[in-house]
């Protein structure tokens, strides 16, 4: 085993030949990428020279989701947006995926032959942006979000108090609102939008409780969320 810097350090074996006649010259980079050769004849002195083009068949992830990801398996990764990463270099095999966005986690599937493979992320492999509009003709302070289900209870944070940035992070999540708290409110034929990868919910179909600031309270329930859906809620979501 020897550090080879690139373009640099040249490393010189002797090889007594016996029964072997060719051998397989191997490099791993420090970010564990292997490159090499195989089947050298080692019938005369030889000079093997390592590039870049001898990168062994690789899975890359391209992530096109609009926010960041993490890879869990088959090597772990954290890639942003519009960037990708290298998990996995084999031949002829099956790779399973598992990554998470935000609070959701999934498993894709890929095939790797003998060349490299990308698996591509796109907006439907994340978790959707929500668009939820106000017309109650009332002023809203409270939304809140729950998979569906008999035993599931509203709890959690105030949606209106998530303050998403560009990385699809949040800052300043309070869930102190209130009955009759008039901050981070949502006005009559006003629109709010809100990544669901914030919340501590799990894929599936949801209900959406909005509160207006006398406590009156408008509900959609088994809610199926596509990606930059509107879900509008007027009067007639009053229980």
């Amino acid at each position: 085993e020897a550090v080879i810097d690139n373009g640099g350090e040249t490393i010189v074996y002797q090889i007594v030949l016996g029964k072997t006649e060719t051998v397989n010259v191997k490099l791993v980079d420090e970010n564990g990428l292997a490159y090499g050769k195989d089947n050298i004849s080692l019938a005369q002195s030889v000079r093997v020279v390592i590039t870049p083009d001898d990168m062994y068949p690789a899975l890359k992830v391209q992530n096109n989701t609009g926010f960041p990801v993490r890879i869990s398996e088959p090597r772990g990764a954290w890639i942003g947006n519009g960037q990708y990463a290298v998990v996995f270099q084999g031949r002829d095999q099956n790779v399973g995926v598992s990554y998470s966005s935000g609070s959701f986690n999934y498993k894709k599937d890929a095939r790797i032959a003998n060349t490299h493979a990308v698996l591509t992320l796109t907006e439907n492999d994340r978790p959707p942006v929500v668009n939820i509009l106000n017309n109650t003709e009332k002023t809203i302070n409270l939304v809140y979000l729950k998979n569906s289900g008999p035993n599931s209870r509203w709890e959690g944070t105030n949606i209106l108090t998530l303050n998403l940035k560009e990385d699809g992070t949040v800052e300043n999540v309070e869930a102190g609102s209130h009955v009759g708290d008039r901050s981070g409110s949502l006005t009559n034929k006003e629109t709010f939008s809100f990544w669901l990868g914030n919340l501590k919910v799990s894929p599936g179909s949801y209900d959406i409780r909005l509160d207006n600031t006398q406590g009156d309270s408008y509900v959609k329930y088994n809610v199926q969320i596509n990606n930059g859906e509107t879900i509008t809620f007027t009067p007639k979501d009053k229980p």
